[in-house]
């Protein structure tokens, strides 16, 4: 199934999107909340609008280097509501506050995966998320698709979100390989129907039905 997620937290731009019922949730990590204002003041409000809106999900990511530090983050972020999904870094670090996230009921989403052995030690510890960067995985390791497509053959219960994805041809290229998630910035993702050969037939249909005046013949 399909699974489209916003990688934003402007609300102006996210919730009416959201409101539309195309959109799995949102996704954010702390630059984002930061440029756009979510801070602890203020986020219990935040995630009431995205949900209200209609998000099924939204993903907030634990700051913090150390693992004590990302727990602690966690579990303030997963006390927002039962429906957030805490995005940990699976770094050595992140791997135990994630595991120790797990322990406590609380979902985790494991991100910047850049690797096969992240995916294998994410699936693992039983996360129910998580996001390969793919864009960053062809700058630094090259051959981004196919390692994504042995990520995606890899058995677990975490479903993929692959984040670090900016066009619609590379979104496609994403769900070619029968992986169904995908968080990006809204633009790429209203993007994907601008088509100029869409619009094109779009508008001979128009000038058909002006040139005839089928519309205002239909009797309903």
């Amino acid at each position: 199934m399909i699974e489209l997620f916003l990688d934003h937290a402007n609300r102006d731009l996210i919730l009416p999107l959201l409101r539309t019922g195309e959109y799995k949730g949102v996704t954010s990590n702390p630059e984002i909340m930061n440029v756009n204002g979510i801070g602890s003041d203020n986020v219990r409000e935040f995630a009431s609008d995205v949900f209200e809106a209609g998000a099924e999900t939204l993903c907030m990511q634990a700051w913090g280097l150390e693992a004590d530090v990302m727990h602690d983050a966690g579990k303030k972020l997963a006390s927002v509501d039962d429906r957030v999904i805490v995005k940990v870094p699976w770094t050595l670090e992140g791997r135990k506050a994630g595991l120790r996230l797990i322990s406590d009921g609380i979902p985790v989403l494991a991100t910047a995966v850049l690797t096969l052995s992240q995916v294998i030690s994410a699936q693992a510890a039983g996360v129910t998320a998580l996001s390969p960067y793919l864009d960053s995985m062809e700058r630094v390791y090259g051959n981004s698709l196919q390692t994504l497509d042995a990520m995606g053959k890899i058995e677990g219960p975490g479903r993929m979100i692959v984040a670090d994805v900016h066009s619609p041809s590379r979104i496609s290229q994403v769900f070619s390989l029968g992986i169904y998630g995908v968080t990006t910035e809204p633009e790429a993702l209203v993007d994907m129907c601008d088509v100029p050969a869409a619009l094109e037939a779009a508008e001979r249909f128009e000038g058909f039905n002006r040139d005839t005046n089928w519309q205002n013949t239909w009797k309903a």
